[in-house]
């Protein structure tokens, strides 16, 4: 077994929590994070977005393209 993790695959990895979470029309939502004072904001359908609840922590990864 190898010794990394995943975060390893990744350029940057944040842990950010969920602090507002807005239903609009047509079974959206808006879901607001902070990730240490970067906003994010993730529009979606309400399936997709589901899983997000208020004050819920997570991280994001990203990769560099």
């Amino acid at each position: 077994p190898g010794t990394g993790n995943v975060m390893d695959n990744f350029d940057y990895v944040m842990h950010g929590m969920a602090f507002d979470i807005a239903h609009a029309e047509d079974e959206c939502i808006t879901v607001s994070a902070s990730f240490g004072g970067l906003l994010m904001e993730l529009k979606g359908h309400q399936e997709q977005l589901k899983p997000f609840t208020k004050n819920e922590t997570f991280y994001i990864l990203i990769r560099q393209a």
